[in-house]
């Protein structure tokens, strides 16, 4: 359903009394209110609400007195679209609130067909004239509109409107046309419904102000600013700019010269700021803007702000780092995204898919990840923080996520980069690769051990340590190892004695393999310290240049190996027939805290 919403702001000179309102329906107090007020409420979300339940008419007035300079502000939200049948007035300025007596002004919305448009009426004792209409079709569905309308010294009526969520209006229209009474006989503002039973409760209303019209005296404010391509910075100002303005108002760092400045005709507060060169992604920039002037001559002082044009999801290192497949009864899965680059990404319409279901969600706001960062999404961020009880430190966001089975099943990153649909990391994730002497898995995540080896690296996921809830959403994994420390060796331990007790700490036997080219064929093995079989850790897999091979400590049955000194044997095939074969030993200890 579309929503309408309207500020409506009216401006009338010619001498001094002061007349001020402005409601916000903060409270549920409409007792400065007349007329049909039982048929109003101020609901849950502090607005103003029209609350029948039957078809009818509803008249809200009150008695005001009216300086000659005034501004008129409303937001309304209609949810339905506007009819003969299914109206709005908003009554301005009358000296009697019965409208068939009545003279003054009101605003019309509700008229048969797609060519509504916002109507100013003219009210004289009663009989009502259009004297003015803004852009055709602007009113003919349900909307969302602030409408502004002065009326100057020079008698001369504007009409301007824009979307609720836009900033600044645009002009619809401009007429010459004196008032038919003073503001000394003007006494009344009111909202009059008129309404089928069907649209008795889409009446909405929320800050109500009329007050004298004051001087613009402070100057234009920036309220936001984008590196909106490679060559173009976008700037946005709190309200309409002088068209005085040229590149001498603004200048970049790193040397990053500027080539032209634009003034949007469409949206007089938007600067468009155009580079000569690309500017490089990942990186900040310094832009000093200063004497920028609004249409009434106030200038702005100079300032600096910092930039960053954002690599997107497709152009960094992003890895899928932790996934809660199966959570408790009543709780929410997330997904853990690392950003392995040196570089900042903006997660803006990342895909996360679960390719077996053929179900996907997309970010659709903007989430800044820093190098290195971590940053963990859930459909329910409070569940996750009070079940695993992250450090302060983690980057915990709460957004949709497709649904993951408990057993098994797929996450996917993705991103449309406009040409193709591209596969930034994927992970076919299993509740075999939890540590087997967990019996109930519920709960628990799959984390990654290393960001070096592949993401559908069975060796390469674990069990949350039970020290960490069996959970590290948003910071580093418990299981995480920094395999970064060159080895001349082509197979080697991480370290060499390991406790699995499920602390966080060496829960498994890590073995390293760093080989000149892929296509090697592995098999490796676990003998205990009289030869005697343990269990397999490779049977002819495939490898590539690097990667890693984990021990849990149980035997090839699920049992427990026991605490004692073990050999890892090892060979590896090539097809152009190089062999390489080793041995490691490593001790395992199930006494050690």
């Amino acid at each position: 359903m579309h929503r309408l919403c309207l500020t409506i702001i009216i401006v009338i000179l010619p001498h001094i009394i002061l007349c001020q309102l402005f409601d916000d329906f903060s409270s549920s107090d409409l007792s400065l209110w007349n007329g049909d007020v039982n048929l109003f409420e101020i609901n849950d979300e502090n607005r103003l609400q029209l609350a029948d339940d039957d078809s009818g008419e509803a008249l809200l007035y009150r008695a005001l007195s009216y300086p000659d300079s005034i501004e008129w502000l409303m937001d309304i939200e209609l949810q339905f679209a506007p009819s003969t049948s299914n109206a709005l007035n908003i009554i301005l300025a009358v000296d009697q609130i019965n409208l068939d007596l009545a003279s003054g002004y009101m605003i019309s919305i509700g008229q048969s067909g797609n060519d509504d448009a916002i109507q100013l009426i003219e009210i004289d004792q009663g009989t009502q004239t259009v004297i003015a209409e803004g852009i055709m079709g602007q009113v003919s569905q349900a909307f969302h509109k602030k409408i502004h309308i002065l009326y100057n010294e020079n008698e001369e009526w504007i009409i301007r409107s824009t979307d609720y969520n836009t900033l600044l209006t645009s002009e619809e229209l401009t007429i010459n046309k004196d008032l038919i009474i003073s503001p000394a006989q003007m006494q009344y503002f009111g909202i009059k419904c008129q309404y089928t039973s069907s649209r008795s409760d889409k009446f909405f209303f929320d800050n109500i102000s009329i007050d004298e019209i004051k001087k613009d005296t402070i100057p234009p404010q920036l309220i936001s600013a984008e590196i909106s391509s490679d060559t173009t910075i976008t700037l946005v100002f709190d309200e309409a700019l002088s068209d005085v303005i040229s590149i001498d108002n603004f200048s970049l760092s790193d040397d990053q010269s500027i080539k032209d400045v634009v003034l949007s005709s469409a949206l007089q507060n938007t600067v468009i700021i155009i580079t000569d060169d690309p500017i490089i992604k990942g990186q900040y920039i310094d832009l000093r803007i200063d004497g920028i002037s609004d249409v009434a001559g106030n200038k702005s002082q100079e300032q600096t702000i910092e930039l960053i044009y954002y690599l997107s999801p497709d152009e960094a290192q992003l890895h899928i780092n932790e996934i809660l497949f199966n959570p408790v009864t009543g709780g929410s899965d997330y997904v853990e995204i690392i950003n392995n680059s040196d570089k900042i990404v903006d997660l803006r319409n990342l895909i996360i898919a679960n390719t077996d279901k053929n179900t996907e969600k997309i970010i659709t706001q903007s989430i800044i990840l820093e190098p290195k960062q971590i940053i963990a999404m859930t459909s329910d961020k409070t569940h996750i923080i009070d079940t695993y009880q992250p450090l302060t430190e983690a980057i915990i966001i709460e957004t949709d996520l497709p649904s993951f089975n408990d057993d098994e099943g797929n996450v996917t990153l993705m991103y449309d980069n406009g040409s193709e649909l591209e596969i930034i990391d994927s992970f076919d994730y299993n509740e075999d690769y939890h540590q087997q002497i967990i019996a109930d898995r519920e709960g628990i995540s799959l984390e990654r051990i290393s960001l070096m080896s592949p993401t559908n690296d069975a060796n390469n996921w674990t069990s949350a340590s039970a020290d960490y809830n069996y959970g590290t959403p948003g910071y580093v994994n418990s299981a995480a190892q920094d395999l970064t420390d060159p080895s001349e060796d082509k197979v080697f331990l991480e370290y060499k004695t390991f406790t699995p007790n499920l602390d966080g700490d060496k829960d498994f036997l890590i073995i390293r393999y760093n080989l000149e080219q892929s296509g090697y064929v592995l098999t490796a093995k676990v003998l205990d310290d009289k030869g005697r079989h343990e269990t397999d850790l490779s049977n002819n897999n495939l490898l590539g240049t690097r990667g890693i091979l984990r021990w849990d400590g149980n035997k090839s049955d699920g049992n427990p190996s026991p605490t004692g000194m073990y050999i890892i044997f090892y060979e590896l095939f090539h097809p152009d027939g190089q062999v390489i074969r080793g041995k490691e030993v490593c001790v395992l200890s199930r006494n050690l805290d």
